[in-house]
């Protein structure tokens, strides 16, 4: 499937490969089919193929915050449909400000990658904050 987006210009995308957001991400419910699109060192993509404008710059927290953790609920893992612990992709947001870049490990999105479905849970810990420094790269 082509599809034309703001930021990438032309993209095909294998449309099996789209992952679903049954309920779209927070402040979103419209944008409901993603596609991840490689950037550079664990940084990412989350493209919507619902909103040409809309696009997220997502990581792996575990790759730049090594004591990140936090459980998926049973609940979330049923909505999912996961049936291996080693399908779920956990990936946080990224803010780029003017001075800073922040990173949203209060509200990480949770992918099953084996059924392409996902969903951004709310983590219940007060160690995490929506803006989380995000570290500087080693010069």
């Amino acid at each position: 499937m082509k599809f034309q987006t703001t930021r990438f210009g032309e993209l095909d995308v294998d449309e099996s490969r789209a992952i679903r957001f049954p309920l779209g991400i927070p402040g979103f419910p419209k944008a409901q089919r993603f596609v991840l699109l490689e950037y550079r060192d664990h940084i990412k993509w989350l493209q919507s193929l619902d909103n040409a404008d809309l696009a997220f710059i997502v990581t792996d927290p575990f790759a730049f915050f090594p004591d990140y953790s936090f459980v998926v609920d049973d609940e979330t893992e049923r909505f999912l449909e996961v049936s291996d612990p080693a399908s779920v992709v956990v990936l946080v947001i990224l803010t780029v400000g003017q001075n800073e870049v922040t990173a949203n490990l209060k509200a990480p999105i949770v992918i099953n990658s084996s059924a392409f479905v996902g969903v951004q849970v709310l983590v219940d810990d007060d160690r995490y904050a929506f803006k989380t420094a995000f570290p500087k790269p080693k010069e």
